[in-house]
Parts: structure tokens; sequence; C-alpha cells
């Protein structure tokens, strides 16, 4: 049964919004429960932005643990990129994300209308793309909470500080992780599905790139 060009656009506009709510409702959630170091940014004060009070503010914890020893939940504002590079450079983001939608666009049009793994791929990449930029344009930063580390005797915990200097993985957010999942979807289609695509004569071209530093 062929699947109609509208289904196509539904199923895209329904994930991408789904993803982007799931986003911007968890920062507002952790802005207004946990205690950030940073909740003046660019001048910016978040406790007036989102309604919370000193007395309230102070009275929040600096994390929640989730999977002791491993999983927890904090409050950072990154005025950068994925481990704060390019810190304060909204051009560059405004730049990125304008390439991201050109690319993302012009790959849902040229997608087959029963391509639902492509879909969901672009889907999470453009819900992510969305929801951090959200951030920006709102507060110039964007919060992360998603925090993962590793006890500092453990195999993992010493090969991560080797690696980045820290038994823990810098924080996160939804919009990150739904970047991440779509760009490991499209590599996973690239290196396991492209060929079945090429047989039925399709040729897309892969969005990731675009979305480097978002």
């Amino acid at each position: 049964m062929s699947t109609s060009p509208k289904s196509k656009y539904l199923l895209f506009s329904f994930v991408t919004i789904l993803f982007v709510v799931l986003d911007q409702v968890s920062k507002i959630w952790v802005i207004r429960n946990i205690k950030g170091p940073r909740m003046v940014v660019k001048d910016i004060n978040l406790l007036d932005e989102f309604g919370v009070s000193l007395e309230e503010w102070a009275e929040f914890p600096t994390s929640i643990d989730i999977i002791p020893g491993f999983f927890s939940l904090v409050h950072t504002q990154n005025t950068g990129a994925a481990f704060g590079i390019m810190e304060g450079q909204m051009i560059i983001f405004g730049i990125f994300t304008l390439i991201a939608f050109g690319t993302i666009v012009f790959t849902l049009a040229q997608m087959p209308d029963d391509d639902h793994f492509q879909n969901w791929a672009l889907a999470l990449l453009t819900s992510g793309v969305i929801g951090n930029a959200i951030d920006r344009v709102h507060k110039q930063s964007v919060t992360d909470f998603l925090h993962v580390y590793f006890e500092s005797d453990s195999a993992i915990g010493s090969a991560l500080k080797g690696m980045i200097g820290s038994t823990a993985w810098p924080s996160f957010n939804i919009a990150d992780a739904a970047i991440v999942v779509g760009m490991i979807m499209f590599g996973i289609f690239y290196v396991f599905l492209e060929q079945d695509h090429e047989d039925e004569g399709d040729d897309i071209k892969s969005p990731e790139s675009a979305t480097e530093g978002l």
C-alpha cells in the first residue's frame, strides 16, 4: 500500500512538534525546580523570566539523583554549543540554523513518502535544532540538565577522564539527544539501508553535517 505525500508531512510534523514540546517543557521545569549556577545570563535574569522568586530559588536542590552513581538532573546554562565551544557566537549559531533548515526542507521533499525511518530521523534532527534555537532566541543560552557520570575508580570513569578530563559527560538536554539519535539513525541508514533505496532509484542526501554545533 503506497503512502501519500500528505502522510509523510503529517508524520514529520507530529514527531517534530512532540519533541520540541518535550524539550521546552522539560527545560522550563528544570529552571523552576533546580538551582542553577548562572541565573543571570547576558543580563537576562532567568528567575524573573520564568516567574521564580528568590526565596523559592534558595530552596531548590542543586541536583536530583535519578540513578545514583550514574545519572542525575542538574541545571546549567550554556551560552556555547556542545562542550561550551563557540560561547556567545549567536551569529554563527544563526548561520548553522539556517543551513540546517535549508538542508532539512530539501531532504524532506526528496524523501520517499513511505520511508518512515528517515522521516523519524529527520524529524528528530529538526526538533533538536528548533528546541535549542528557541532557547538562544529567548534567553541567549541553552538549558542543559541531563547529567551522566561515572565513579572515578570505574573503567568507564577512568577512560572518560583520560579523554575529556572529567568522569562526567557534559550535561545535555532533550534537543541535544534528539539531534544525536537522529544522526545515528541516518548513519544506520547509510550503512545498512541505503542500498535498498539505490536499487529503487532513490538518491537522498543526509542533513547530518548541517546540524553540527547545534
